[in-house]
Order: structure tokens, then sequence, then C-alpha cells
């Protein structure tokens, strides 16, 4: 056999072989879309959506994972990405520091999740002092099905409205469901003043 004989079957090799480990992938749940999205924001503070990115569609896995979603153990990478996202964040607080009755509100959500002393402490973004919140704003509405702010995800799973979350706390069971999500009640002595 000569050598670009076997030159060019080692190539047609290697190419059906990159073809085999090539698969495509999309978030298969709107759960898991938001834990990659979660994990992108928490993961470095300047991290920004891009401007033209569209929010009614399915993101884009290269946009908030930082490894390939479409090699061949992509998706089994990125459950693991999202159990780790909502293990290290299991309360998430997404609100507008607005004004007036919005500002009071988000203040009180934050109180009462203070009064917990909640080990990890709570992941707060505020929304709309970020530049992608244009962008940010409509997808989190869309993966949520929450149309107004605080946004507030407990285990990966939002909550229905702020005066279900009071409501959990005056029954106690937000404390069984903050323990539930993997957050340890009284674990910490780190206080924050919002006021």
């Amino acid at each position: 056999m000569s050598y670009n004989l076997f030159r060019a079957k080692a190539l047609r090799a290697n190419h059906r072989q990159a073809r085999v480990h090539r698969h495509d992938f999309t978030f298969q749940t709107t759960s898991d879309e938001l834990g990659a999205l979660i994990g992108f924001l928490a993961a470095i503070g300047s991290n920004a959506l891009p401007a033209n990115l569209d929010p009614t569609e399915t993101l884009n896995p290269d946009v908030v994972l930082e490894f390939n979603a479409r090699s061949l153990h992509g998706a089994e990478r990125v459950r693991e990405h999202v159990q780790d996202v909502w293990a290290q964040y299991p309360v998430v607080i997404l609100s507008e520091v607005g004004r007036g009755d919005l500002a009071e509100l988000t203040r009180g959500v934050k109180r009462l999740f203070a009064l917990y002393k909640l080990k990890p402490l709570p992941m707060m973004l505020d929304i709309d002092l970020r530049d992608d919140k244009r962008v940010l704003k409509p997808l989190l509405y869309r993966l949520t099905g929450l149309s107004s702010f605080p946004l507030i995800l407990i285990g990966g799973h939002p909550i229905l409205d702020v005066n279900s979350v009071f409501s959990l706390d005056k029954a106690g069971a937000l404390a069984e469901l903050l323990r539930t999500s993997g957050a340890i009640v009284g674990g910490s002595d780190a206080r924050r003043k919002y006021e």
C-alpha cells in the first residue's frame, strides 16, 4: 500500500471517528437551562449575556457553559453541572433594586432569608443593575414562568410568588423546604443588613 493511500484511509477513519463523537446538544428542560444560566451568572460577576441573544429561544449551551456540551458525554456533564450549581446555590434571589413598594418588598424578602442564617448564603443578583438586563429579564420570565421580581429559586425551583414565601414562613414550612434544597438553616454567622 502506498503512503498516500495509507494516509487517505487514515484521514477518512479519523473523519468518521470525529463525526461519531460530535453530538448536537440542546437543553432538554427549562430546569437544566435555568441551572446553566445561574451557574454562568454566578461564575464571574462580569459574565453577561450577549445583547443579540433571543430570550424566547432555548439558550445556546456555548454561551453559558464552560465546557463543550456537544462532546460524547456532554449531556451527562450538563446534568452534573446543573446539580453542582443547585448544591452550591440552593437559594437564589433575583431582584430589582427598584423604588417604592418593589424596593420594600425586595428588602423584606432579603431580611426574611437573613433570619434563617443560611449556609451557603443565598445568591443575590440585582437584575436591573446589570448590563444584560434587557435580555436577562425576559429570559428569566420564560425559564421560571413568573413575570415579576423578586424571583426566588429554592433548590432550583421557582417559588410562585413572594407571598408564598411569607406564607411558608408563617406556617413553619419554609425551614424544611430550605433544608430539603441542601441549605443549612442556622449554619451561617454572617449577617447582612437589608434596610
